[in-house]
């Protein structure tokens, strides 16, 4: 998996500002701690204060990596740090007295959160397993055959880890997709506004679908007469030229009709909605979820569509996403139809047509 670029530099700086001088302040309690308290050799205490420097050395890192221009020569370093961390997690795990093993914990979390902003997904599982491997054979050498206990609080530190890297990882993910997402919504609206042409707009449409939702199935119709004419309709894979519909008793219709977006997540059971009963286009495959967002302009009605084969596809900010996408849509198609009807009036005849 690439690394996701959500958070500028300043943003980062923000956030790892505070987690730095609050690491210090951790890491000098716990050196002043350990000198008056521990009763540990020399040889230890060195070694679990070279630990905590590494540690914190990894917030560090990420502060140099968000303040530099040059990151890219720096980035070849990525798994030496990761390796340094990862020790350095594992031996202040392994060594530090248990009366302030609440220290472990947040130098983990600060630690999986700077690496999860940094860094790939591959690369923080592997500092996670090196920091678990770490502590897992130092508390061999020094303690032989583990207790119950003792594995708890080993199999904690890398559990605790993944928790956290999921949880951040996944709210990067969103972020991220949400940004791409109005990014294309903000690109399409450009070209839709300026398009006078209705396959051009059912280009662009199809672009912006593809981008942005999960969909095995997606079309926009526009209503003539009794009927609804689907200028784009694709469906698993493969497009379908000139597909009509009847407006009654089809979901499509039902929408235009009430003028209001018809959200269906898990068609498993039908729909409990008066004289509509869901029926195949296209596949022979039944879509499990299904959303479209009515529109009514001076010259067009319709409506755009997406479908998947599996139930609880969509979430409500595809509803947004959908209904943000359809106006600019509408917007286009009514220009794009009004355009076309002036160019036929400016060539009949007033009288004769």
């Amino acid at each position: 998996m690439s690394r996701m670029q959500t958070f500028s530099p300043q943003g980062y700086r923000r956030i790892l500002g505070p987690a730095i001088l609050f690491s210090l302040s951790i890491l000098l309690f716990t050196v002043l701690w350990i000198t008056m308290r521990t009763q540990s050799s020399l040889w230890e205490r060195l070694i679990l204060f070279a630990g905590l420097g590494g540690s914190v050395y990894g917030l560090f890192w990420g502060l140099i990596l968000s303040s530099t221009k040059s990151s890219r020569q720096i980035r070849k370093l990525d798994w030496v740090h990761i390796l340094v961390v990862g020790i350095s997690l594992g031996i202040v795990a392994q060594f530090l007295p248990a009366d302030i093993f609440f220290v472990v914990y947040i130098l983990f979390i600060l630690n999986m959160i700077s690496a999860t902003l940094l860094f790939s997904a591959a690369q923080v599982r592997v500092l996670i397993l090196i920091a678990f491997l770490v502590h897992l054979q130092g508390s061999l050498v020094r303690q032989g055959l583990l207790r119950a206990r003792d594995w708890f609080f080993i199999l904690s530190f890398p559990a605790l880890n993944l928790i956290v890297f999921e949880i951040i990882h996944r709210f990067q993910k969103t972020i991220a997709d949400n940004l791409q997402q109005v990014t294309t919504i903000n690109a399409i609206s450009r070209t839709l506004s300026s398009s006078l042409d209705e396959d051009e707009v059912h280009a662009w449409f199809q672009e912006a679908i593809q981008n942005i939702f999960e969909a095995d199935t997606y079309y926009l119709a526009l209503l003539n007469g009794d009927e609804l004419d689907l200028g784009l309709f694709y469906d698993d894979g493969e497009y379908y030229p000139a597909v009509r519909l009847p407006m009654e008793g089809t979901l499509g219709g039902w929408a235009i009709r009430n003028r209001k977006t018809l959200f269906l997540n898990d068609l498993r059971t039908e729909p409990q909605l008066d004289g509509v009963r869901t029926r195949l286009v296209g596949k022979e495959k039944s879509s499990l979820s299904w959303l479209g967002v009515p529109f009514h302009a001076e010259y067009v009605t319709g409506l755009t569509g997406i479908a998947s084969y599996s139930p609880l596809a969509f979430t409500n900010r595809d509803v947004e996403m959908l209904e943000s996408l359809t106006q600019q849509a509408a917007l286009a198609l009514n220009n794009a139809r009004q355009h076309k009807l002036m160019i036929e009036q400016a060539r009949l005849d007033s009288m004769t047509k």
